[in-house]
């Protein structure tokens, strides 16, 4: 019995001074506050493989060529549009002419008939005139769009650059300043390939401009057809 009691005061003492070195560790070492997040950097231009961007640079050299062909094409099509233009212009005034010496010869049936060709006539005009306005707005978005596809070219050459960069920085044999070097030659990669990506994207802006300014004359081109048609 004696034997028992005497354990359960050892065991007692034991506890007291887990406890009293629990409380003096507490107050000596108190709980830090939790720390507060750190802002990571971000990715600001996705990485993407090297022969993917090269893909893309040619993607934009074929739309390069396809611009300067459809301006080619449409300036074609505006010489003769203008040549046209100009015959129509003469025959109208070819027509006022007789138009005013049947009326001084008080030819009722001729005035007539050259008013009813004279209207006609200006109708056909009417036509070449919204063609002509047509193919310059054509023009005007094939040169928008050469220019959209070389800043494209610019701004993933750039980027191609930076993906080399990035996978020099990589490297294991680097020494620490010559990582720091590198570190800042990569920002400046990064901000000139942002920039330069800007400029398409306000490019990409003048292009939508001005692919609807070819629609609207595309519209005004059909009404003045229909008006050849309907006879107005």
């Amino acid at each position: 019995m004696r034997n028992c009691r005497r354990s359960i005061e050892f065991l007692f003492s034991i506890t007291l001074l887990l406890v009293a070195s629990n409380y003096a560790n507490a107050t000596q070492n108190p709980p830090s506050a939790a720390a507060e997040p750190k802002e990571e950097f971000i990715v600001l231009i996705p990485v993407r493989d090297v022969a993917e961007i090269q893909r893309d640079i040619e993607s934009a050299d074929k739309a390069q060529t396809a611009a300067g062909e459809a301006e080619r094409t449409a300036q074609d099509q505006r010489s003769s549009v203008a040549s046209l233009l100009e015959e129509k212009k003469q025959a109208i005034a070819a027509n006022k002419e007789k138009l005013k010496a049947a009326k001084q010869q008080k030819n009722d049936t001729e005035v007539s008939l050259l008013t009813a060709d004279g209207k006609a006539l200006e109708r056909d005009k009417d036509l070449l005139d919204q063609q002509q306005a047509l193919r310059d707005a054509e023009i005007s978005l094939a040169q928008k769009q050469n220019e959209l596809a070389m800043l494209t070219k610019q701004a993933l050459d750039l980027e191609k650059q930076l993906a080399g960069k990035r996978a020099d920085q990589t490297g294991s044999n680097v020494s620490k300043p010559d990582l720091a070097r590198a570190a800042r030659r990569l920002v400046d990669f990064e901000k000139a390939t942002l920039e330069a990506q800007k400029k398409v994207a306000d490019k990409q802006a003048d292009v939508a401009d001005a692919g609807k300014k070819v629609i609207e004359h595309r519209l005004k081109t059909l009404e003045a057809q229909q008006n050849i048609y309907g006879g107005k």
